[in-house]
């Protein structure tokens, strides 16, 4: 599987909207979040997956992401692998801090297949 790149600031694109085209990816493949300085976090990065607001209830409020590498400007995110997610359209958010102070990364909407 390839990895899916998601571009920082990605616009919320609501599923079936027309307004845009949200990306596919499957449970366990790889995601790649574009993130400014993220490297400066060092280990102290977190990815979340949140379901979308406009996407039928998954009981899930969200989902840390823990299989994950950073490099500079980028971290990469193996997408959990919980069947209750397949089918729904979450949200990707990074958290981390540096010597800055503390940041957030969105890296907009995917849809797990």
């Amino acid at each position: 599987m390839n990895e899916v790149r998601l571009p920082a600031g990605d616009p919320v694109v609501a599923p079936d909207s027309g307004g845009g085209s949200t990306p596919h990816a499957a449970r366990g493949q790889l995601l790649g979040l574009s993130c400014s300085n993220v490297e400066k976090a060092g280990d102290g990065v977190s990815v979340v997956l949140f379901p979308n607001n406009n996407d039928d209830p998954t009981g899930i409020t969200g989902v840390l992401a823990t299989d994950q590498n950073v490099e500079p400007g980028l971290v990469h995110v193996r997408v959990p692998d919980f069947p209750e997610l397949s089918d729904h359209t979450l949200r990707v958010k990074a958290f981390y801090r540096d010597a800055g102070g503390a940041h957030v990364c969105d890296g907009g909407n995917v849809k797990i297949n």
